[in-house]
């Protein structure tokens, strides 16, 4: 290979992974600086704007309903189906959302959220942008469920439940005599699109901050209604 060639595409490529870190720490610091006490007491600020300008397809689902709190979720597979071709999918969709590039796999065309109205759980999920599913959780069975720590089985086969800063956790219930899990997250991540979220691709100032305070704040909420999901 002519060695010209190699340096252009050593630079061409050494240039992109260090803006890609350079961007990933910026956005990091960002996000460490909203985990304070003060930026977490204007989570109702922080909601506001965020279900009027960015997830206003997500407030849609609820206009009799007061949203109290949200935060994202893995959207709900049968983990008996997965193959190979997930595990890859997964993995290729791992490396745009770092830099906050909206993936062409149809995997990064989804997104899911836990809302949380009153005593109401729902669950709700963006394929492309339009809803695919809509369910609430009762609260018999919330008050029987629990919030583990993902097994190793579960940061395997739902790779990108871990990838990332985000802490994931596992709300399991119960539902026609099954037990079902959802993964939720300790921040919003990404749009009802299914575009992951960043400064340069909002037009709300450091919008990755107020998402942690979302999910920092949904976990507070959830608690107060449901003392058992203490997690």
């Amino acid at each position: 290979m002519d060695p010209i060639l190699i340096i252009f595409i050593v630079v061409v490529f050494g240039g992109s992974y260090g803006y890609m870190f350079y961007v990933r720490n910026k956005q990091k610091k960002t996000t460490k600086n909203y985990e304070t006490p003060e930026m977490v007491a204007k989570s109702e600020e922080f909601k506001a704007e965020l279900l009027q300008r960015i997830f206003s397809p997500l407030n849609n689902k609820f206009p009799n309903q007061t949203i109290d709190a949200f935060t994202e979720c893995a959207y709900l597979t049968n983990l008996t189906a997965k193959t190979k071709s997930t595990l890859i999918t997964g993995l290729k969709v791992i490396g745009y959302s770092l830099i906050g590039v909206r993936a062409t796999y149809t995997q990064a065309d989804n997104a899911a959220y836990l809302v949380l109205t009153g005593e109401d759980l729902h669950y709700v999920f963006f394929q492309e942008g339009e809803l695919a599913s809509l369910f609430t959780l009762t609260r018999g069975q919330l008050q029987r469920a629990k919030i583990t720590d993902l097994s190793a089985v579960d940061k395997t086969s739902r790779i990108q439940s871990t990838v990332g800063d985000k802490v994931s956790k596992k709300l399991i219930y119960e539902s026609d005599g099954k037990n079902v899990e959802i993964i939720l997250f300790d921040r919003i991540t990404k749009g009802t699109q299914g575009i992951p979220l960043s400064d340069a691709s909002s037009s709300i100032v450091d919008i990755l901050g107020k998402c942690r305070v979302m999910g920092i704040s949904f976990k507070e909420k959830l608690i107060e209604q449901y003392p058992n999901l203490k997690y």
